[in-house]
């Protein structure tokens, strides 16, 4: 071995010896950029002779924002959605009650107020009392 690559953002702990009859003093590791220095002074990582900021070749990232889901008058209104969307409503056993495609990442559907309804919106899933 020559290369270790670890992904931990966060220095695993491990026992001193685990590196034991591993010449880490002629290895690199790489390791996330933002926790190189914690590699480097905590034991028994700190052994290692060369230390390289670990890439994934992504760069860059964003965080997907939530819809906003409302409900008023038996509608259900459901913005800051992406493109045009599918939204179902589904009961809560699993039924289809409606569904609709976003337009310009707005949705509004119709369902009988008082009822606890599934907002299905991509992979991701709301529970909603509807108003």
């Amino acid at each position: 071995m020559k290369d270790i690559y670890c992904q931990a953002v966060n220095v695993p702990e491990t026992h001193s010896s685990a590196f034991d009859n591993s010449p880490i003093g002629n290895m690199t590791l790489y390791v996330p950029g933002e926790s190189i220095n914690a590699y480097k002074t905590t034991d028994p990582w700190s052994g290692f002779g060369k230390f390289q900021t670990l890439t994934t070749g992504i760069e860059k990232t964003e965080t997907a924002a939530k819809p906003m889901i409302t409900t008023a008058n038996g509608q259900i209104a459901v913005s800051g959605l992406s493109g045009n969307a599918t939204i179902q409503v589904l009961s809560p056993d699993g039924k289809l009650l409606d569904s609709t495609s976003a337009t310009d990442g707005i949705a509004t559907l119709n369902v009988q107020p008082g009822k606890v309804v599934i907002v299905k919106v991509g992979t991701e899933s709301y529970k909603v009392v509807v108003k």
